[in-house]
């Protein structure tokens, strides 16, 4: 079993890690930079669209962006970890105070077998149709192209 798509279903600031100014905070995952938004003090956010997690992909690292010193990073969140259920990760990182709410859909291994090899033009996730001469391919949120 492995990690396919990723739903953040809600995200709830406590307290900013910035003292001074919101926060920006971000996921990386793979080789895609997520923007998960701008956050202030005992605010929320629930306005995410599903996530394709490209294959090998088994991390969603957290961080905040800083415009004068480095980015700091807040988490690290195992994709692997209580798929198929609602999860739920707590930030308590310098003066950072979060809770992630989430939702890991796990796929079988064998689905990976025959899956077609192109990434999608739009977002760079991966085709999730398998054998489909002729076919349009999908990502899960756009097709693009015959095969």
């Amino acid at each position: 079993m492995h990690p396919a798509f990723l739903v953040i279903n809600k995200i709830v600031c406590i307290q900013t890690e910035d003292l001074i100014e919101s926060d920006d905070l971000y996921g990386v995952l793979g080789d895609s930079l997520l923007s998960l938004g701008q956050f202030n003090d005992n605010q929320e956010r629930v306005d995410y669209p599903e996530i394709i997690i490209p294959d090998g992909v088994l991390e969603l690292t957290l961080a905040e962006h800083d415009v004068a010193d480095s980015d700091d990073v807040l988490g690290v969140i195992d994709l692997t970890q209580d798929m198929d259920m609602d999860r739920e990760f707590g930030i308590l990182e310098g003066r950072a105070r979060y809770n992630v709410y989430f939702f890991v859909a796990g796929e079988p291994d064998e689905q990976l077998v025959d899956r077609c090899p192109e990434a999608c033009p739009t977002c760079g996730g991966a085709c999730l149709r398998k054998n489909h001469d002729g076919q349009v391919h999908w990502c899960g949120r756009h097709e693009w192209g015959a095969n």
